[in-house]
C-alpha cells in the first residue's frame, strides 16, 4: 500500500502534516506476516475500516491541536456524520494497527513509540446511547395523555403484539364494513 520508508523522526510538524506518517503507520501490519495469518474475512473487514479511516484522515480538517486525539476525533465523525452505532465505528480496527504496528516493527524511534502510545491511550469509547431498542410499549409511554387515561397494567398490555394485530383486525373490518354500508 504504502512504500516501507522510515517514519520521520519530526512525527508532527507544526503544520500538522502527520497524515502520511499516520497512514504509513496503519499501513506497515498489512503486509506482515500476523496480518496475512488472519482470515479472509477479517482481512476485508480491516481494510474497508482502514480505507474509511484514511480517507476521513485526508480530507478531515485536523490541526496540531488534534494529533493525539486522532481517534477520538474520526468516532466522533462516524457516529455523529456518517450515522453508525458507536460500536462500528471502526476504531478499534485502527487501534489493532497502531499496536499490531507497535508489535511487529522491530526498529522504532522512541519519538514514534511514544506518539503510538498516547494515540491509544487518549482514545475514549463513545458511551452507547443506541442500546435500548424502541419498541411498542415505550411508543405508548411516550403519548403523555394515554398514561392518565388508563392503567399501568394496561398500558404494559398496549405493547403486545398479539392485542396489537387483534385491534389492527377490529379496526380495519370496522372501516370496511362502514364503507360497504
Amino acid at each position: 500500500m504504502f512504500e516501507h520508508q522510515p517514519i520521520r523522526k519530526a512525527f508532527f510538524t507544526p503544520d500538522g502534516t502527520f497524515r502520511d506518517e499516520i497512514a504509513k503507520i496503519i499501513s506497515f501490519p498489512l503486509e506482515t506476516e500476523w496480518f496475512s495469518q488472519l482470515q479472509i474475512f477479517t482481512q476485508n473487514g480491516y481494510l474497508r475500516n482502514i480505507s474509511y479511516f484514511l480517507e476521513w484522515l485526508y480530507t478531515a480538517d485536523l490541526d496540531s491541536d488534534s494529533k493525539y486525539n486522532i481517534l477520538n476525533l474520526y468516532q466522533e465523525y462516524r457516529v455523529n456524520f456518517c450515522g453508525v452505532k458507536t460500536g462500528n465505528t471502526g476504531v478499534n480496527v485502527i487501534k489493532i494497527m497502531f499496536k499490531a504496528f507497535l508489535d511487529t516493527k522491530e526498529s522504532i524511534e522512541n519519538a514514534v513509540r511514544t506518539v503510538c502510545n498516547l494515540i491509544i491511550q487518549r482514545h475514549r469509547p463513545l458511551p452507547n446511547h443506541s442500546s435500548k431498542q424502541p419498541n411498542l410499549v415505550s411508543w405508548f409511554i411516550d403519548i403523555p395523555w394515554l398514561k392518565y387515561e388508563i392503567s399501568n397494567k394496561e398500558l404494559l398490555q398496549l405493547g403486545s403484539p398479539r392485542i396489537l394485530t387483534e385491534s389492527f383486525i377490529y379496526t380495519i373490518s370496522t372501516v370496511l364494513f362502514e364503507l360497504i354500508e
